[in-house]
């Protein structure tokens, strides 16, 4: 690992460095920007009127792809696993603690983002990212961000959804998604060596209990998300079997 990498990775065990170290992180995978979602770090959507301009980043090519992998997948894998204790480990809201798990947070979600980016051109699991932001959502409900742990425990298991379903079952789910009968997750029949994976169970089953979580604590009135996790329990059955 390169100096520059080995420096961040150590200022991550130094709890009164936090604070603008997300942006140093930032500097040093700035190689990454044009594969980012533009709304990271920032989690609100563009304005509508950008909207159509602000399409999915573009894939990069394999040689990119490669390049990138080669010279940051040591950190990045580093660096995602030093960050959850180190989140949970920190205490408070609204204080210097909380602004730190703040900062924490914000690195935590670029470099999932960036594993993200590279994940295509990766060997073993298709769905090893989505293990890591299972990680990241259940340390966001912890901390009681519940309103985002709550989107990306969604957009994870939609991300997972596609991932193990075929094609043609994907897109008709996706098409379905606002439908509370729709597919939110496969059969494990139907999802080939991952149906057997445990990993993969334990990720369902960890994104479930956050959005019922966050259901809970954050009091929700509305039924739609009660109603979405009614018909996740029934798909989540089959795969604790």
């Amino acid at each position: 690992m390169e100096a520059a990498a080995a420096d961040l990775v150590a200022a991550l065990s130094s709890p009164s460095s936090y604070a603008g170290l997300h942006s140093r992180f930032a500097a040093y995978l700035h190689p990454f920007t044009p594969y980012l979602p533009s709304s990271n770090p920032n989690p609100k959507p563009p304005p509508k009127r950008a909207t159509k301009h602000n399409k999915q980043p573009p894939p990069p090519d394999a040689a990119t792809l490669r390049l990138l992998a080669k010279r940051f997948l040591t950190f990045l894998g580093r660096a995602l696993h030093l960050l959850p204790p180190l989140v949970r480990a920190s205490p408070g809201s609204g204080d210097k603690s909380g602004e730190a798990a703040d900062e924490l947070f914000e690195i935590y979600g670029l470099l999932l983002d960036c594993l993200q980016a590279i994940s295509p051109c990766l060997a073993g699991k298709p769905y090893s990212v989505l293990l890591h932001r299972g990680r990241f959502v259940c340390c966001l409900e912890s901390r009681g961000h519940l309103a985002r742990a709550d989107a990306e425990a969604a957009a994870t298991l939609d991300a997972l959804r596609s991932a193990l379903s075929p094609p043609t079952t994907s897109t008709k789910s996706r098409r379905g998604a606002a439908s509370v009968d729709s597919v939110l997750l496969p059969d494990p029949g139907s999802a080939g060596e991952a149906g057997t994976d445990p990993e993969v169970t334990v990720l369902a089953v960890e994104l479930t209990a956050c959005l019922a979580n966050c259901s809970s604590k954050g009091k929700v009135k509305e039924p739609a998300p009660y109603e979405r996790l009614l018909s996740l329990f029934k798909q989540l059955k089959p795969w604790l079997r």
